[in-house]
């Protein structure tokens, strides 16, 4: 415990790091009794902390804290979960409280594109309402390109990411005949994106 314990007054001047290891010690622990400018280290991430005179540590920067690609089940679906065959792929990584993810569905071995709207399930919980905007629909047939975007909002589900296609003044459902003939076993689709996860 800090001796005198926060909140700290009258602080001027300088701080200096110095080396002390506590392996028993952990950065939650410690929250709240750190000293002013005091350069805190977690060493299971090597993150970096600064404590404020409060006692309180706030993050500064990530250390090695940014996870190899792992994959994931991105549950991917319609509104009437009747889709089927199709092959999915999907991985994240995480920087922190941050993840980047991808999606790739490849149609040419669907036997039912369901009824309702497209979704996935977002590998980790979102912290806020968010929209992604980087996922293509490939008419490989056609050659055609589709814009499909991907909006959580958290008022319903923190998890549930649906997907929609660029309408002329809105973002519309994507589902299995809209955009019309743009879902068929010629086509494919990818969504990357990155998001800040619930803490």
């Amino acid at each position: 415990m800090a001796s005198p314990p926060p909140p700290y007054s009258d602080i001027t001047g300088i701080s200096r790091a110095v080396m002390k290891d506590n392996a028993q010690e952990t950065i939650g622990a410690y929250n709240g009794v750190a000293r002013p400018s005091e350069l805190v280290v977690n060493q299971l991430t090597q993150d970096l902390y600064i404590g404020n005179t409060q006692g309180n540590l706030t993050l500064i920067a990530f250390g090695s804290g940014v996870s190899n690609p792992t994959t994931f089940n991105s549950q991917w679906t319609d509104a009437s979960s009747t889709t089927a065959g199709s092959t999915v792929t999907a991985s994240y990584t995480l920087m922190g409280p941050l993840c980047y993810f991808q999606v790739y569905v490849d149609f040419s071995t669907c036997t039912n594109f369901g009824t309702g709207q497209y979704q996935i399930t977002l590998p980790f919980p979102a912290a806020q309402t968010m929209r992604m905007a980087g996922g293509t629909l490939h008419q490989t047939t056609g050659n055609s390109l589709y814009h499909i975007a991907g909006i959580t909002d958290t008022a319903t589900s923190n998890t549930v990411h649906k997907l929609y296609y660029s309408g002329s003044t809105t973002d519309l459902n994507w589902k299995y005949n809209t955009p019309v003939g743009g879902t068929t076993i010629t086509s494919h689709f990818d969504l990357c994106g990155i998001y800040q996860i619930a803490q």
